[in-house]
């Protein structure tokens, strides 16, 4: 799970993260917590990624609604 999670990072936070959970699976003992916050880890990755592009998203209707309001695109031939 570590492994996979730490190959697919793309920014230095995340990977050094990774790396720092996956540095505490050293015993059989503890697979399971390295397991869960893996998942946590990556959940948390995906819903920031998924807030960025949502507010993005909101940003980019806003100016299209101002810039609607103030260039009306009416045509009186």
């Amino acid at each position: 799970m570590f492994r996979f999670a730490y190959a697919n990072q793309n920014t230095a936070s995340a990977s050094a993260t990774c790396a720092e959970a996956a540095s505490c699976c050293t015993s059989r003992s503890s697979a399971y917590n390295c397991i869960v916050m893996g998942a946590i880890m990556m959940a948390s990755i995906i819903i920031f990624r998924q807030i960025t592009i949502i507010v993005i998203s909101i940003l980019v209707l806003v100016l299209l609604a101002i810039l609607s309001c103030v260039t009306p695109t009416r045509c009186d031939c």
